[in-house]
């Protein structure tokens, strides 16, 4: 990596702890031959959740089941991702957590499946304590290839605070992860 040979400056050389090129001059109407600029790689992170009713229930709850794909949208790979979903947090919370017992108007619990998917499987680990209140963390330690894909599920009983309510529910879930090269 040297200055190119037509009036160019080192000063824009990149820092390997601002991960940035800045203050590069090059004098109008240059040729920019003999320049070395390297690519300075950006980790990029995706998520979408979607959620689906499966079983109406008699006594007036549901159970929803949620899947959250997590993808890669950089060309390095993705280390120690963690995904996090607060379900008692947003516009229209899910209610209570309850561990176990009866629920009432205004309750959920995460059913015994627990939480699942393609990111636990290869390289994650599942938080098997989720309850989407004290306990957010769906899965950590997921390692992602560039462009690729992984998905998290788990399922909801929720027995909404107002009857035959279905919803909407609205709430995020949150997706962090660190590049290998950036």
């Amino acid at each position: 990596n040297t200055v190119g040979n037509i009036g160019g400056s080192d000063i824009g050389a990149v820092s390997p702890t601002e991960n940035a090129i800045t203050g590069i001059v090059l004098p109008d109407n240059t040729d920019h031959v003999d320049n070395i600029f390297r690519i300075v790689p950006t980790a990029r992170i995706g998520l979408a959740k979607s959620g689906a009713i499966t079983v109406q229930n008699i006594d007036g709850s549901f159970d929803a089941t949620f899947t959250l794909v997590v993808e890669n949208l950089s060309l390095e790979t993705l280390e120690s991702i963690e995904v996090v979903d607060n379900l008692t947090d947003g516009p229209s919370p899910f209610g209570s957590y309850v561990a176990a017992g009866p629920l009432t108007n205004g309750d959920y619990t995460i059913l015994p499946a627990g939480v699942s998917g393609s990111c636990t499987v290869a390289n994650g680990t599942a938080n098997g304590a989720f309850n989407g209140s004290g306990q957010t963390l769906l899965v950590s330690g997921v390692t992602l290839a560039p462009e690729a894909t992984c998905t998290v599920i788990f399922t909801a009983r929720i027995f909404p605070a107002q009857d035959r309510l279905s919803g909407p529910f609205i709430n995020q879930a949150e997706v962090a992860g660190t590049g290998v090269l950036s």
